[in-house]
């Protein structure tokens, strides 16, 4: 139990890889945890301005822009524009590969 709470906090958190959470998910609801904690929904924030996630301090820049799927900001050089139409096709092709 001290390791599921600590997979359910772990999913929980913004920083926390994609990748990690989709394994972390996938072995509660193996094991038919309750998965209601770790899936927060992001507020949305305004006008607020953070640092590019991914750019070291040295270059310092500050955004708006935040990931849809983790919240991080983004400056434009880190930011892949898509339409609709191909960001659903991201979508089912990721679930075609998990098959």
């Amino acid at each position: 139990t001290l390791c599921v709470d600590q997979m359910k906090s772990r999913a929980s958190l913004k920083q926390t890889p994609r990748a990690t959470k989709t394994i972390l998910i996938q072995i509660l609801k193996a094991r038919g945890e309750d998965m209601s904690q770790t899936e927060t929904p992001r507020q949305p924030v305004g006008n607020v301005i953070g640092r590019c996630w991914f750019c070291d301090r040295k270059k310092n820049r500050k955004t708006k822009t935040q990931c849809d799927t983790c919240g991080v900001y983004l400056c434009r050089e880190h930011t892949k524009t898509l339409c609709v139409n191909c960001c659903e096709d991201e979508e089912n092709e990721g679930l075609d590969s998990d098959e």
